[in-house]
């Protein structure tokens, strides 16, 4: 068979269509506010990638020379030598760089990122405007893994096409757009990670590129110049106004996705926009653009676990233009040679035997770093002393009770072993950080307990958001404050939140939007503070009206970023002392202060007790992130660390243990336990 490749028409307007992505893409990267949006050029990159090996695929069809296997190598010739010599050369300075956990985490994303399925573990991960995705040098593999996955099923469709027509064909993948579409759309706003990450709801984009190009073979063109204005603001716009809390992709990401059709369909040489595409400085970065692709995250990443999160203005442009020197030597010496079926690698079983080899011993050095725990010997004890700080739950009966588990009476239990459980535990991931610490604390007292905790979930009744629905959490809460209130064994109920998360909203170092909480009404971030007193005030007197004595654990501090490995890099730079972490109490004023001020309220006239671990986590006007041993009093932004959970668990122990008469309502002012 003949093996040379079947090219259609050089389109030059398509490198300078990738140019433009892959900068959108750069500025996004590197943290300029102006590019919020910046992340909508790769779903430029899926059209133009379904369109063009469409337009392969169906031109060798045509000339009676299309094969699977074909099909297959030249993908790999286009994906994997320049993704293996990137992972390649990442290993030594990841091993310089990151610290242990880091180390391990950098393994395993290899492996995932070689065998194109990073976007899966990506997913597992969380969200992709975190600070974990802006230290990832290989965070950019899961637009690679999708394609790949789509390169798996597409060829299936060739044979179809070549069996049933263009019309019947036409007719499936439109069907299957839409679908994908109203797919990514539902999931954007009820699974978020998933939709982003996932290549059923990026399907729909890949499959534009599909059609474009069956539309593109059988003659259909836009002539008409105003389309050709029409998709500056359809592909610019975005770029300058969607961010973090946009849903995306679905609806939000038709224009990039029109405007990319529109100009496949046109005529560029005869509209200015098309012209623009074809200049020589677009087209040259177009050429380049996978390689730029593939080498921007490592250096923005390697500079952020360098230096700081936050990249200077000065410096971000620096690093870009950083970025086009060593593209260029990757697309020169790597990309284009080996793309060649007549070049260095001419033969097919000599490439699959060098990727096959470049790829087993990456994966082998990838279970070495994960078998020496990241090599922690690497590190002063100094830094392996903060690093040690672990979160406080292991139960894994935790964050899963579900509201029908619970009416059949399904408990998570700690404390003793024996007896009938007077305390229950209520709460957020706050709660659970405490979980192991309480447990043994209320073992050495002979009391039983059961908890009840789901993370971002304000155990509060009736306060609900899109969020906690998203989690299946606003029932089982609901649920379990029902199942407290009525059950005449416990005395007394333990609340524990992150409660600023309720009032402001989730934003603290996560890159996600303020979360909108309900009760009664509401609907914006400003109306928060007053659905929380409600269902505060609605909770608070339920149990107190119930005989419950409630205690109540007022907000720990928050930061800004992950505390020990923040205060690691620190030791490790010998600049600047990890004091200068340390919160300022006015800061933690500026979070908390109205979160508190609102339960304060909801507390008047009613017998509850809370607990004040500031002046233990804040003495002297300051929240220092180490202990005097030099361990971190905080696991990663906000939840405290075993070591944190021990400094205040003497505030919490005595009155979890209080046999006073159960309280009634009266107009006692609550009490508040500090020292």
């Amino acid at each position: 068979m003949d093996r040379n490749p079947v090219a259609p028409t050089y389109r030059p307007e398509i490198d300078g269509l990738r140019a433009v992505a892959v900068m959108m893409v750069l500025f996004h990267h590197a943290g300029f506010s102006w590019a919020s949006g910046g992340f909508v050029g790769v779903d430029i990159f899926f059209v133009l990638s379904g369109h063009v090996i469409a337009a392969l695929a169906f031109e060798a069809l045509a000339q009676g020379r299309f094969s699977i296997a074909q099909f297959y190598e030249r993908r790999a010739r286009r994906i994997m030598p320049a993704l293996i010599v990137m992972t390649a050369t990442l290993v030594a300075p990841a091993y310089w760089l990151m610290l242990p956990n880091q180390l391990i985490a950098f393994a395993r994303n290899m492996a995932a990122t070689l065998m194109l399925t990073s976007n899966i573990r990506y997913w597992r991960q969380g969200s992709y405007f975190s600070e974990r995705s802006e230290l990832n040098p290989l965070q950019h593999s899961w637009t690679l893994a999708v394609e790949g996955q789509f390169y798996l099923l597409f060829p299936l469709l060739i044979p179809m096409l070549r069996r049933l027509g263009v019309r019947p064909i036409v007719l499936v993948l439109t069907g299957a757009m839409i679908f994908s579409l109203a797919l990514s759309e539902w999931a954007s706003h009820w699974h978020p990670a998933a939709n982003f990450y996932l290549a059923p709801s990026r399907a729909w984009e890949l499959i534009a590129g599909v059609l474009s190009a069956l539309a593109a073979r059988h003659g259909l063109r836009i002539r008409h110049a105003t389309a050709a204005w029409v998709t500056l603001p359809l592909l610019t716009l975005p770029m300058f106004f969607y961010d973090g809390a946009t849903p995306f992709p679905g609806l939000a990401t038709v224009p990039i996705v029109v405007g990319t059709v529109l100009i496949l369909l046109g005529e560029p040489q005869k509209t200015p926009v098309g012209k623009a595409l074809t200049t020589r400085p677009l087209v040259t970065t177009g050429l380049m653009s996978y390689s730029l692709y593939l080498w921007h995250q490592p250096l923005f990443a390697f500079y952020r676990l360098h230096n700081s999160i936050d990249i200077p203005a000065l410096t971000g442009c620096i690093l870009i233009l950083l970025v086009f020197p060593i593209a260029y030597l990757s697309w020169r010496f790597v990309e284009r040679p080996l793309r060649r079926p007549n070049g260095p690698l001419a033969s097919r079983r000599a490439l699959l035997c060098l990727l096959g080899l470049s790829i087993g011993t990456l994966m082998l050095i990838g279970q070495v770093i994960v078998a020496e725990r990241g090599f922690r010997e690497r590190m002063p004890p100094a830094v392996l002393r903060v690093l040690r700080a672990s979160f406080g739950s292991k139960a894994g009966c935790l964050n899963k009770l579900g509201a029908d588990a619970i009416a059949r009476g399904e408990r998570c239990f700690i404390g003793a072993t024996e007896g009938e459980p007077s305390v229950a535990v209520i709460g957020d991931s706050h709660a659970t950080s405490i979980a192991d610490d309480l447990s043994e604390d209320l073992r050495t007292r002979g009391i039983k307990g059961m908890i009840f905790t789901w993370s971002w979930c304000p155990p509060l009744a009736g306060l609900e958001a899109d969020l906690t629905a998203r989690r299946k959490c606003t029932a089982a809460r609901d649920e379990a404050l029902r199942r407290i209130a009525s059950d005449r064994r416990v005395t007394t109920v333990l609340f524990y939140a992150e409660w600023a998360n309720y009032t402001t909203g989730y934003t603290q170092a996560s890159g996600d939007p303020a979360t909108v909480f309900r009760f009664d009404s509401g609907g914006r971030v400003e109306d928060n503070p007053a659905e929380f007193a409600k269902a505060a005030r609605a909770t608070f007197e339920t149990l107190v009206r119930s005989g419950k004595r409630l205690v109540i654990i007022r907000s720990t501090p928050e930061f800004t970023f992950r505390v020990p490995m923040s205060a690691a890099r620190l030791l490790l730079k010998r600049v600047e002392s990890p004091s200068t972490l340390d919160l300022p109490l006015s800061a933690y004023r500026d979070r908390s202060g109205q979160a508190m001020h609102l339960l304060d309220a909801a507390a008047r006239g009613l017998d509850i007790e809370f607990v004040d671990p500031i002046p233990v986590l804040c003495p002297a006007g300051r929240c220092p992130v180490l202990d005097e041993r030099g361990e971190a009093l905080y696991f990663d932004h906000n939840h405290l660390s075993r070591t944190g959970v021990r400094l205040i668990l003497p505030l919490i122990g005595p009155l979890l243990a209080d046999t006073r008469p159960k309280p009634e309502i009266s107009g006692a002012a609550p009490r508040t336990i500090s020292r």
